[in-house]
């Protein structure tokens, strides 16, 4: 949403999906006042630290050429674009606690990677939808890193969106002195949060 001007989804015909990283706060006030329902997807902040790095240095405008040994203590610190990890994490926590009538749906990245089809269950189930198992069985197939990569090369984008997708890669970034001051820094920030994230499959 935040990437397009509102006319462009403002007349696109109900029932609609909008993909956002925006806080609550930065949302359309019908969001909360109308109660729509809301898919809030997390994956643990290592492996978001991981992809966003690469991701980052694939952006033209962004012209981003730092190191990996100097990236992770201002991504944590919120020196990039949407903010820190932990504060937006903490935000929404902080929604879904003071809205408790808000229609909210909190899925985990792993959770998805180790079994799609009982995460996309619960999303029929959500939205109140029936699709049959050999639909989603569809939906999983097309929606794998290796099936989206070739859909994305033919839109000719110079961004490269997709590059691994698994879970676990920040072992193979941080170092075991990134990884033990992460871990206290979340320790310290993210005492009171009650998400548990998983690190590896």
């Amino acid at each position: 949403m935040e990437m397009v001007r509102e006319d462009t989804y403002a007349d696109l015909p109900s029932p609609r999906f909008l993909n956002s990283h925006l806080l609550m706060k930065h949302l359309p006030d019908d969001v909360r006042n109308k109660k729509i329902k809301v898919i809030y997807v997390l994956r643990n902040p290592k492996d978001v630290a991981v992809s966003y790095y690469n991701f980052m240095r694939t952006l033209p405008y962004s012209n981003f050429k730092g190191e990996w040994k100097n990236y992770v203590r201002p991504f944590s610190q919120g020196k990039y674009m949407y903010g820190s990890w932990m504060d937006y994490v903490l935000d929404w926590e902080q929604v879904k606690k003071d809205n408790p009538d808000l229609p909210v749906l909190t899925l985990f990245y792993e959770d998805i990677k180790e079994d799609q089809m009982r995460e996309m269950r619960r999303i029929c189930e959500f939205l109140d939808v029936k699709r049959t198992d050999d639909f989603l069985s569809k939906v999983r197939d097309n929606t794998t890193i290796a099936s989206m990569s070739t859909r994305k090369k033919k839109d000719d984008s110079k961004i490269k969106v997709f590059r691994k997708g698994g879970v676990g890669d920040w072992k193979n970034w941080f170092t075991v002195a990134q990884n033990e001051w992460w871990d206290q820094l979340y320790q310290e920030k993210m005492a009171d949060c009650p998400l548990q994230f998983k690190y590896t499959l």
